[in-house]
Parts: C-alpha cells; sequence; structure tokens
C-alpha cells in the first residue's frame, strides 16, 4: 500500500513539473532585464529600443557578410572584410 501511494505521487510529480517546463517557454519578452523596476515605464521602453536596434545584425555594404558591428561610437566595423564607415551612434 505504502508503495503504491509512493509511485502515484512520483507519477503527479513527474507530470507537473513538465507542464510548468512547457508553460514556462512560450513567449520571448521584448523587454530588458538589466533595469529592474527602476527609471519608469516609458523610459525602459525608449532604452529597450534604442538597444535593440544598435545590437541587431547588418549586412556589411562592400562584401554583404553579417559581421558588421559597432567599433565604437559613430564609427561602424565589418569583421569579415575590415570596411570601416562612420554612421550614426546607435544605427548605420
Amino acid at each position: 500500500m505504502l508503495l503504491q501511494e509512493q509511485e502515484s505521487r512520483s507519477r503527479t510529480n513527474n507530470i507537473s513539473m513538465a507542464n510548468s517546463r512547457v508553460s514556462g517557454m512560450k513567449y520571448k519578452s521584448e523587454s530588458l532585464k538589466g533595469l529592474g523596476a527602476k527609471y519608469g515605464a516609458t523610459l525602459r521602453r525608449r532604452y529597450t529600443k534604442i538597444y535593440l536596434m544598435l545590437k541587431r545584425r547588418r549586412n556589411c555594404p562592400m562584401c554583404g557578410s553579417i559581421r558588421f558591428k559597432r567599433e565604437a561610437i559613430g564609427i561602424w566595423k565589418c569583421g569579415k572584410c575590415n570596411y570601416k564607415v562612420a554612421g550614426g551612434a546607435y544605427d548605420l
């Protein structure tokens, strides 16, 4: 009798843990997590928009590779062909 109760408990625990893992990874958040509850919703939204624009993948205008990144404020560089161009601080 005691063995049957333990088996039924372990089965229900496994089912509930499986459901929690699936339900936790349904949607990807569009906001940054580093600011916490500070600074207000409007400023966090503005910061998120600029940060995502800065970090998105870009194609190099010379060779077309996706390794085009910001080297410094206003300087953009391709990691493949070493092409450098001056542009905006957050977006090319």
